[in-house]
């Protein structure tokens, strides 16, 4: 009789043979090359050399050289990282890679690409000469050099510790179970309190914590996914059907950030066993096709939004309406013929506004509420909130709450300390990521599905390079914490209890004292 698969269950049969221990290792190896530093390094030489020097000529020449080869660096060692060992895709510092080589590789070098209309979009938000820019360029490339040295070292020292096994056995029920415990519990909560709150329909500041608990939906897609290639086709199905769906809310929420991440776990489930480079490519393509679209659309339906409620609340048809005037080309003929998506792929004119209010004696405190991340709203309910750095940065450049900026977090960690700000914060960074990749590693190697939402955190800390420290790093950090605890905690509690009442079911039946009837004597 086949035993029941118990996603309760962590892995076993410890080992420094078995192939958890193996992928693991493999993996680590990649993790601490010396090849991508040291061509960061020589990247980050010429920058400084530059830089101290002050040539205007090669400072305006090194604004184009420079992007391209810290995206050809961070893009190259993206894709190798995928080719050693799949289960790289899910640790933080390989998506660091790609967000950074499109942010400050690709995105810098947008003012340089694109038509007049588009540069005026840029400008509009903060005008920026060569100087600066290359500045700003120095500042990145510093940034990406103190967080992947220090990540290489990190993993040349640890990550060698044995694992444990998976039982292939058990696998296809414990998907298919996980799967439909993340899917359930995850749109309890995501139809429940997030969704409302994105339409408008609350009032109430949702927790960052509520809305980090919703995402469980998509680790249970990518779980779907998964089971669907593997073993039956309608889960597929289900699963594209649920991703479509995912899509629409995104687009009437006017949410670009549950947009981009419903994709990348969709996609991160159709390569998870594998991909040849043309599928790779296509879905990357793919992604950054439908989010550089979609950024136009995010920005003038929460303008139109903002408008609206002013007088009701926007309902969802009201949102439906908004874009379809957006599709039909309802708006500022100056947008209509910028390229959006390309102008907000660049963080360039931001970067120079925040780097230039710290020269000029203006330092941010974005950083000042970090503090407060440890405490749950639900015993202060007038906890700061913590997404308002973005809020903040929009009313300082236009005079307006209605949106919110993002800066990057090494630019921000200049606006608030200066140069010593960018080195200490990426340093962090570093610590960070390479702390929540060895965790990824092993939950991965292991194939404890279990501990995915933990790991579905560590990626979007990842790729999130363009938010604030203290929400997307700090505040995603001290959640994961909380939940994996959670969860560990939850197993061990059921295992133990499971343990019992198989040692109940084993143990004989106990009987009562037996009696003896004294010997008959024989008769004479």
């Amino acid at each position: 009789m086949r035993a029941r698969a118990n996603p309760m269950e962590g892995p076993s049969v410890r080992g420094p043979d078995n192939p958890a221990t193996l992928v693991a290792q493999q993996a680590r190896r990649a993790l601490a090359s010396t090849t991508e530093v040291f061509a960061l390094g020589v990247l980050l030489t010429c920058y400084l050399l530059i830089y101290w020097f002050g040539d205007g000529f090669l400072e305006a020449e090194m604004n184009v050289i420079g992007p391209f080869a810290l995206m050809t660096i961070l893009m190259y060692s993206a894709y190798a990282m995928f080719k050693k060992s799949r289960i790289l895709i899910w640790t933080p510092l390989f998506w660091f890679r790609l967000a950074a080589g499109v942010y400050f590789g690709f995105g810098a070098l947008v003012p340089y690409v694109v038509n007049e209309s588009t540069l005026a979009q840029i400008f509009n938000l903060y005008f920026f000469d060569a100087r600066v820019n290359f500045k700003v360029n120095v500042i990145f490339c510093l940034g990406v050099f103190v967080i992947l040295f220090l990540s290489s070292r990190f993993f040349s020292v640890f990550g060698k510790k044995k694992l444990d096994s998976f039982d292939l056995a058990k696998e296809r029920e414990t998907l298919f179970n996980l799967a439909v415990a993340f899917l359930c519990a995850g749109a309890v909560v995501r139809y429940g309190f997030v969704v409302p709150y994105g339409l408008g329909f609350s009032k109430f500041v949702l927790p960052g914590s509520v809305a980090t608990l919703g995402r469980v939906f998509y680790v249970g897609i990518f779980l779907m996914i998964v089971y669907g290639l593997r073993y039956n086709r309608q889960a597929l199905y289900l699963s594209i059907g649920l991703v479509l769906f995912e899509i629409l809310i995104s687009i009437a929420t006017f949410s670009k950030g549950e947009l981009l991440l419903v994709m990348v776990f969709a996609f991160i489930g159709f390569i998870y066993d594998g991909a040849g480079k043309a599928k790779l490519l296509a879905g990357v393509a793919c992604i950054l096709v439908a989010y550089s679209t979609f950024q136009p659309l995010v920005g003038y339906g929460r303008q139109q939004v903002a408008r609206q409620q002013v007088y009701a609340p926007v309902s969802v048809s009201d949102r439906l309406k908004i874009v379809e005037k957006y599709i039909e080309g309802e708006y500022d003929v100056l947008q209509n013929e910028a390229q959006g998506g390309l102008s907000r792929l660049s963080y360039t004119n931001i970067a120079t506004f925040v780097v230039n209010r710290y020269d000029f004696g203006f330092p941010g405190d974005t950083l000042d509420n970090a503090i407060y991340i440890f405490i749950p709203r639900l015993l202060w309910p007038g906890k700061p909130i913590m997404t308002s750095a973005g809020v903040e940065l929009n009313y300082l450049v236009f005079g307006s709450e209605t949106s919110s900026l993002g800066v990057t977090q090494i630019a921000e960690a200049y606006w608030n300390y200066g140069w010593f700000g960018v080195v200490l914060i990426s340093a962090l960074l570093g610590l960070i990521y390479s702390l929540f990749s060895l965790f990824s590693l092993r939950v991965m190697a292991q194939r404890d599905w279990l501990m995915l939402p933990v790991v579905f955190l560590g990626v979007v800390v990842g790729f999130r390079v363009d938010g604030t420290l203290t929400a997307d790093v700090l505040g995603a950090c001290w959640i994961a914490i909380c939940l994996g605890l959670a969860i560990y905690g939850g197993r061990q509690i059921y295992k133990s209890q499971f343990a019992a009442r198989m040692r109940a079911r084993r143990a004989p039946a106990r009987r009562g004292p037996v009696r003896r009837e004294p010997a008959r004597m024989p008769r004479p």
